[in-house]
């Protein structure tokens, strides 16, 4: 216990110089401040950090550093959307605010100190449960701990470019979805060899229903 508290102190201290990392945060060292660090990766076991991804993305961790003193702590995570395109999907990479939660986690990690993953998928339609990909915007990931803020990241979802999937088989069917309009695209559905550029156009059905996986 006497260590545990020596890591607070250095924790705590530091808090000013950790808050010009923009991959993580650092919490003090209330109950909420087991959580050591917050922060985005395209693992769940604390590997390949990041800030932006994009649409194609095939998951998206949250990742918190716990420093756990027992073993009846519940950590919960939400992933909030607070920028967009307005309608979603629109295809024009005009983002506006938006207030919009997509997913959330809970888990209860114990005691000692671990990496713990919450991971954040594509949506996808009700209608036949095809795999949409991410909308363009700024995310956060919102952590508590026994109903308690214990900190949050906050990353961006972008248009990959120059490419749209080869073939346009990567949203189903849906040739260039989550890829912005006027996008030049060598690899999508109308992709012909003796003519290699195209251009995406196409927008998605609005009158879809989502859902989160």
């Amino acid at each position: 216990m006497r260590l545990l508290h020596a890591v607070c102190a250095v924790a705590t201290l530091g808090a000013g110089i950790a808050s010009v990392v923009t991959l993580t945060t650092t919490t003090g060292c209330s109950d909420p401040g087991q959580v050591r660090q917050i922060f985005m990766a395209l693992d769940g076991a604390g590997n390949r950090p990041r800030t932006q991804f994009l649409t194609d993305t095939s998951t998206i961790y949250c990742d918190v550093v716990w420093a756990g003193k027992g073993t009846d702590e519940t950590i919960d995570v939400q992933f909030l959307q607070t920028t967009g395109e307005n309608p979603m999907y629109s295809g024009t990479n005009q983002v506006a605010p938006v207030s919009r939660l997509w997913a959330a986690g809970e888990d209860a990690p114990g005691e000692g100190v671990q990496t713990v993953g919450f991971s954040f998928v594509p949506p996808s339609t009700v209608d036949g449960g095809s795999t949409l990909p991410f909308p363009v915007g700024h995310y956060k990931c919102l952590v508590t701990v026994q109903g308690q803020s214990a900190g949050e990241a906050d990353f961006d979802i972008d248009y990959p470019t120059p490419d749209c999937p080869a073939l346009g088989a990567a949203y189903d069917g849906l040739s260039c979805v989550g890829y912005q309009q006027g996008a030049k695209c060598p690899n999508d559905s109308a992709y012909d060899p003796n003519n290699p550029t195209c251009t995406c156009q196409s927008i998605p059905d609005l009158t879809r229903v989502f859902q989160c996986q």
